[in-house]
């Protein structure tokens, strides 16, 4: 147990510092967007832009794209077929997905009526209408 949490901390520490950099390096360049230099000044404000506004797609490529089990869930979520892990045995994670689909499909094969007539909740919904 003690060395799966030291793995733990480890792959936190790792993303801890990661978000750090990703976040803060277009912030250390804004500080010295104040030199007095205009091209220099030019040059750091379309970084300090640039950098700032791809935050949002190297999050989504970080955690979500490289992230086998997210990018699954969002597979699985689009209709799309959901690799088996390498292993041979399937994650927990995937269990869950695999076991939604397949409720999934099974209540939409449940819930198929031929007509109105045949639901049941417009059917008692006519009889309480006639009745008023």
């Amino acid at each position: 147990i003690r060395k799966s949490q030291n793995s733990n901390t480890l792959r936190q520490l790792k993303a801890a510092v990661a978000v750090m950099v990703l976040l803060g390096t277009g912030w250390v360049i804004g500080v010295f967007m104040n030199i007095p230099e205009p091209s220099m000044q030019i040059t750091l404000q379309y970084a300090f832009i640039v950098l700032n506004a791809s935050q949002g797609i190297f999050v989504c490529l970080f955690y979500v794209i490289l992230n086998e089990p997210v990018k699954n869930f969002w597979l699985g979520k689009l209709g799309f077929d959901v690799p088996m892990p390498v292993s041979g045995r399937p994650s927990r994670i995937s269990n869950v997905y695999a076991t939604n689909a397949s409720m999934r499909k099974a209540v939409e094969e449940e819930h198929k009526y031929a007509d109105a007539s045949e639901f049941p909740a417009k059917s008692g919904q006519t009889e309480n209408n006639a009745n008023l």
